[in-house]
């Protein structure tokens, strides 16, 4: 649901008509997995060793900046594309999906960063910073974003997220549902998630294909719908669309102890929503982040100064 995104109605697809919003994020879930696939050059942005290149460093003076902008004015970049460390069809455990999984790792890895300046600031909340975007005017899909700095590892964060027994403690949209269809290995599974209704709109419900990473810098997972013959649409919900969602977890390259958490969001819910409803929970869904911290402090996780 995109933040402050006031659409007009639209034609729905795939189920009811009505108007086609995006929304909130789908993430992850599963046990902890190998370094397979994303190249090092990728997962090591703020490593303190030697630059891959000296033209993919950028420096900045360490004062005072936005959670975001001091994100990137210190972080290495190096592009999916330009690492020739990439599974191929052949060698990929899921071939049909392998141009899908390369797409979304370097699609939620350019809307972390935002090169084109396509995210609008909406408001700055309990620490979240909350952005939106429209990706189709006409189709009136768009998503939202929350960025903010936690006190915590990435390891300590990434294991709550992940774990599919906690996600409805974090998770601001009531899960009915949530299972794993089919899992080839620790990184990549199709996941079903179900949404309960929020009066007057009905349910939602999503499958899609899901892949994460996991290392001691970087935790990272990101999702996208697919069709799946074993979990046919049902009449008790509308099946909604996953654009590319997920979390982007970064160790903090000034903080010591401290992580930068991004989340992202980009869904066609479909059917008919009432343009009140999509704005408050385009505004409310990136809090998430906060929760995630509340919960971590719950549990006693070590807490960085």
């Amino acid at each position: 649901l995109s933040a402050s995104l006031s659409l007009p109605p639209k034609a729905g697809g795939g189920g009811r008509s009505g108007s086609t919003l995006e929304d909130a994020a789908i993430a992850e879930d599963v046990e902890e997995p190998p370094l397979s696939y994303i190249p090092s050059s990728v997962l090591s942005r703020h490593s303190h060793s030697a630059p891959l290149d000296s033209s993919l460093s950028t420096t900045s003076e360490p004062h005072s900046h936005s959670p975001a902008s001091l994100h990137q004015s210190n972080s290495r970049r190096i592009s999916l594309s330009e690492s020739p460390a990439v599974l191929s069809p052949i060698s990929h455990p899921v071939p049909i999906y392998a141009e899908l999984e390369r797409s979304m790792i370097a699609s939620i890895l350019s809307e972390e960063e935002d090169h084109a300046g396509e995210w609008e600031f909406v408001e700055k909340n309990n620490g979240v910073t909350v952005s939106k975007k429209v990706v189709d005017i006409k189709l009136g899909i768009g998503g939202v974003k929350g960025e903010a700095d936690l006190p915590f590892c990435v390891l300590d964060i990434a294991e709550l997220i992940k774990n599919p027994h906690r996600r409805s403690e974090w998770d601001l949209m009531k899960v009915t549902e949530n299972k794993i269809v089919r899992k080839w290995d620790e990184s990549r599974a199709i996941i079903y998630t179900a949404y309960a209704g929020v009066w007057p709109a009905s349910g939602r419900d999503m499958v899609y294909y899901r892949y994460m990473q996991v290392t001691p810098e970087l935790y990272l997972t990101v999702s996208r719908s697919v069709e799946y013959n074993e979990v046919p649409p049902r009449s008790d919900y509308v099946r909604g669309e996953l654009l590319g969602s997920g979390f982007v977890v970064r160790k903090h390259p000034l903080k010591p102890g401290w992580s930068h958490v991004t989340y992202i969001a980009k869904s066609n819910l479909k059917g008919s929503l009432p343009t009140t409803l999509v704005n408050r929970f385009g505004k409310k869904n990136p809090q998430c982040i906060k929760k995630i911290e509340e919960i971590l402090r719950k549990d006693g996780k070590p807490v960085a100064k």
